[in-house]
């Protein structure tokens, strides 16, 4: 049986082979390749890669100014990796720096409708709504999430820092409090009571809640940067300066602790370190007009007109009220001289904006000795450019004169007469006897008068969107501080004026 059917299977076999096999007309199909396996991970690895090298050029361009291109590289490493949390916040903040407050809002918001408790972001939009003009709106949101959960720590302690930052010390000081009867290690509250105690100038009540904050976590910049300026409000300068180096050791992005280092480092004169640290802080925040503001006091002490005048005026174009800028051209212009600009020009410009400064208000207990020393000044100048003016015409007078007498007195040759002149005996003209003035003789006038360079300079007042930050937070030094004229002492600076 098994023989008989193995010759039938085979022709069987045979036959379909043949059925399918294709014409000689037709060629066979090229074989197409497997695709490789699908390594997921290997292409999240990728991404990651990409995401990074995104997130690297967004930081390269911060550092030079690009905020807007930054935002860009941002989200574009946020796009590649949705894990990269701080991709989103650095692109909310770059927006922020650049001016685009809607999309920088839009930003801090969704990042915290992902991670609620990004402190960073809370913070930072809380104080964005602030700067725009949104106080109450935030306060009242702030309100109703407390009396929905009154026992939840986080919307009072907010509620606490916008209560600080609008000057209402009460209300900051109740909430505070409340917190820490609930959570009685909570630095943030602590901060906030301490920061109300500075701001009534109860200076060892303050120092003994940051004492107390510091024994739990002594690695919180805020503590020591609130430290500093209490013991800065103490006449604790030394002290002081340490403590603001150690909050910025310990965050170098905190804005706050660089201008207020930078401003104790320009009041004691040390202006090139002061300057870098005022730099950095602009970078980071360059819509802050008290950075700005010190900013020109640093870059005055070092005697460098121009950037210290971009300064000052960066500073008045973020807000225009801000009178210690102008105080601080008027001390530049008075102070430091500036290649290319005469004397008298720049001594009436200072005088200029020491009127703009007293127009607006401003009241510096050394404004008579300022306007004294320009007025003083700007007459000498004014006496020694009549002076040379006076010694170039009596010197072209005496030239022309020489010049006159000589060619006066100068016998005109006769000719000879002789029957028979011959070439040999013509007479040769002697060459003239007048002197020629040298043009090298009279001295340039000044290019300045009085009458010229009197008009008054024009101020930058555009509006701004004034400082982003708790006035309590900074404490800038007086404009007056870098002041090297005979008359221009060095005060302290003035914590917490703005």
């Amino acid at each position: 049986m098994t023989r008989r059917l193995l010759p039938l299977a085979l022709a069987s076999a045979l036959a379909c082979a043949a059925a399918q096999k294709p014409a000689d007309s037709a060629p066979a199909a090229p074989a197409v390749p497997a695709a490789p396996p699908f390594d997921a991970e290997a292409l999240r690895r990728e991404a990651q890669a990409k995401a990074r090298e995104a997130f690297d050029e967004g930081v390269e361009l911060a550092r030079g100014g690009s905020h807007r291109e930054a935002a860009e590289a941002f989200d574009e490493a946020l796009a590649l990796d949705p894990g990269l949390s701080w991709a989103a916040f650095d692109a909310a903040a770059m927006r922020e720096a650049a001016a685009d407050d809607v999309r920088a809002l839009a930003g801090y918001r969704a990042l915290l409708a992902r991670e609620p408790a990004h402190e960073r972001a809370r913070r930072n939009l809380l104080r964005l709504r602030l700067r725009m003009g949104q106080a109450d709106a935030v306060l009242a949101e702030l309100t109703a999430a407390v009396e929905r959960d009154p026992a939840a720590p986080g919307p009072r302690l907010e509620r606490a820092e916008a209560l600080l930052a609008a000057g209402r010390l009460d209300g900051a000081e109740a909430d505070a409090r409340q917190v820490l009867r609930t959570e009685e290690r909570q630095v943030r509250a602590m901060v906030v009571l301490a920061s109300v105690y500075h701001a009534r100038q109860r200076w060892e009540l303050a120092r003994m809640v940051l004492d107390n904050a510091r024994q739990v976590d002594e690695r919180d910049a805020a503590v020591w940067n609130r430290l500093g300026l209490v013991r800065l409000a103490a006449g604790e300068r030394p002290e002081a300066l340490e403590a603001f180096r150690t909050a910025v050791d310990l965050d170098p992005e905190y804005v706050e602790a660089l201008v207020n280092l930078g401003a104790v480092l320009a009041e004691i004169e040390d202006f090139p370190a002061a300057a870098a640290r005022l730099e950095e802080a602009t970078r980071l925040a360059p819509r802050m007009p008290v950075a700005w503001l010190d900013l020109g006091n640093a870059y005055r002490g070092s005697r460098r007109f121009d950037e210290s005048r971009g300064a000052y005026e960066r500073a008045l174009a973020l807000d225009g009220g801000m009178g210690e800028a102008t105080l601080g051209l008027a001390l530049l212009h008075l102070d430091v001289e500036r290649e290319g600009m005469p004397p008298a020009e720049r001594l009436e410009k200072a005088i200029a904006y020491l009127d703009a400064y007293e127009r607006a208000g401003g009241a510096d207990p050394k404004l008579a000795a300022y306007r004294k020393d320009a007025a003083g000044q700007l007459e000498r100048e004014r006496k020694r450019m009549a002076r040379e003016e006076k010694e170039r015409v009596r010197k072209a007078a005496a030239a022309g004169s020489t010049a006159s007498s000589s060619s006066s007195s100068s016998p005109s040759p006769s000719p000879s007469p002789s029957p028979s002149p011959s070439p040999s005996s013509s007479p040769t003209p002697s060459p003239s006897s007048s002197p020629t003035p040298s043009s090298s003789s009279s001295p340039t006038p000044s290019s300045s008068s009085s009458s010229s360079s009197s008009s008054t300079p024009t101020l930058s007042r555009a509006a701004g969107e004034g400082d982003p930050l708790p006035t309590s937070e900074t404490a800038s030094a007086s404009s007056t501080s870098t002041s090297t004229s005979s008359s221009s002492p060095s005060p302290s600076p003035t914590p917490d004026a703005r």
